[in-house]
C-alpha cells in the first residue's frame, strides 16, 4: 500500500523540519511526502532550500506552494491532488513528531478490512493524551476529544474507543482510497477549525468506518 503522507505549512520551517526528521525514522517503507506551503513564495523558497528532496530511504518529498492561504482544509485538498496514484493519504500535522511504528501500526489496521480511516492516539510532550479520537455530540454541537488528559501507559478499550468515534483527529488520520472516492475532498469553506469533523461526520453518514491503534503514536 503506497502512502502519501499530506502536511500543510505556513510559514513553519522549523516545525516541518522536525516533523520531516521524524518521518525519516519510519519503519513503513513504502511512502511519499507531500508538503503544501500556505504562507507565501519566500516560505516555499525557505523549505526547497532546507529539505531534501527524498529521505535517507529513497522516499521523495513534493513541496508544493499554494497560490493563497487556502486554510488547513484547502492545503490538505491540495496535497491529495497532487498525489492520485497514492492507495491511501496519511494527513499530519506540521507540528508532529510521529514514532518510527506509527505509520506501520495504522496501515496495518486499515489492512484489517473493517474500516476505511484509521486514527491512533495524538499526545503531549508531559506523556498526557491529546486525543485518542473524536466524538460528536450533535444536541450541543460540541466535539469532545477521547481521551484527554489519560496517561499513555494506562490505554484505552480499542473497542470502545472505534465504536463511539464519530470523527479522527486531523493531526494524525489515514484515510483510504474508498473513504475518499465515496466522500470526496474537504469542504474549503471550513478554513481553520472543524474541518476534519465535518469530513468524517459527512464520511460517517456514507457508512464509512473508523478505525483506532493505540500503537500509532504521535507527539503534538
Amino acid at each position: 500500500m503506497h502512502v502519501a503522507v499530506v502536511i500543510v505549512g505556513f510559514r513553519n520551517l522549523e516545525d516541518i523540519q522536525r516533523c520531516v526528521t521524524a518521518l525519516d525514522k519510519l519503519t513503513y517503507p513504502d511512502f511519499e511526502v507531500v508538503i503544501c506551503e500556505n504562507g507565501g513564495k519566500a516560505s516555499y523558497e525557505s523549505l526547497c532550500s532546507a529539505l531534501p528532496q527524498q529521505l535517507n530511504s529513497g522516499q521523495l518529498i513534493k513541496i508544493i506552494l499554494a497560490e493563497s492561504n487556502l486554510g488547513y482544509a484547502g492545503g490538505v485538498n491540495l496535497g491529495l491532488k497532487h498525489t492520485p496514484d497514492a492507495d491511501a493519504w496519511w494527513v499530519l500535522n506540521p507540528d508532529t513528531i510521529s514514532e518510527p511504528e506509527a505509520l506501520t501500526n495504522l496501515v496495518n489496521r486499515l489492512h484489517v478490512g473493517d474500516c476505511d480511516a484509521v486514527g491512533g492516539v495524538i499526545y503531549f510532550a508531559d506523556g498526557s493524551v491529546q486525543s485518542d479520537g473524536g466524538k460528536w455530540h450533535p444536541w450541543l454541537a460540541r466535539a469532545e476529544s477521547m481521551g484527554n488528559g489519560r496517561l499513555l501507559g494506562n490505554p484505552g478499550h480499542i473497542e470502545q474507543i472505534e465504536s463511539q468515534t464519530s470523527y479522527l483527529s486531523g493531526a494524525s488520520m489515514l484515510v483510504s482510497r474508498n473513504f475518499l472516492d465515496a466522500v470526496g475532498p474537504m469542504r474549503e469553506d471550513y478554513l481553520l477549525y472543524c474541518e476534519e469533523v465535518e469530513w468524517c461526520l459527512r464520511g460517517k453518514k456514507l457508512g464509512m468506518k473508523f478505525g483506532y491503534t493505540p500503537d500509532a503514536l504521535v507527539l503534538h
